[in-house]
C-alpha cells in the first residue's frame, strides 16, 4: 500500500490517475484496514521521519516536493470520503 499511495500522491505524474485512486480506495480493504490508509495518507501529507541519516535527505527532497504532494493526499481523501463513505 506504501508503494501505490505514493504512486497515487507522486507530483511528477501528469495528472492525478482517477481510475487508479478508485482502484486504490475501493480495494484497499484487502491489504489493509482503512486506519492504516489514513495513517499512510497523513504520512505522506507530512513528510519523512525516521532515522536522522535518512531522513535528512528524504526531508530536503520532500520540502521541494511538498506543494506538490499535499494536495494530491487530499484529492486522494476526498476520493476516498466519497467513493467509501463506509469506511468513516
Amino acid at each position: 500500500i506504501p508503494r501505490l499511495l505514493e504512486r497515487a500522491t507522486d507530483p511528477a505524474a501528469d495528472s492525478l490517475e482517477p481510475e487508479f485512486v478508485e482502484d486504490l480506495v475501493l480495494t484497499h480493504h484487502l491489504v489493509s484496514k482503512p486506519a492504516d490508509l489514513l495513517e499512510l495518507l497523513l504520512m505522506r501529507f507530512l513528510g519523512p521521519t525516521g532515522e536522522a541519516a535518512q531522513v535528512e535527505a528524504r526531508k530536503a527532497r520532500y520540502r521541494d516536493e511538498k506543494k506538490n504532494i499535499q494536495p494530491r493526499v487530499a484529492q486522494v481523501l476526498k476520493r476516498w470520503i466519497i467513493k467509501s463513505p463506509h469506511d468513516w
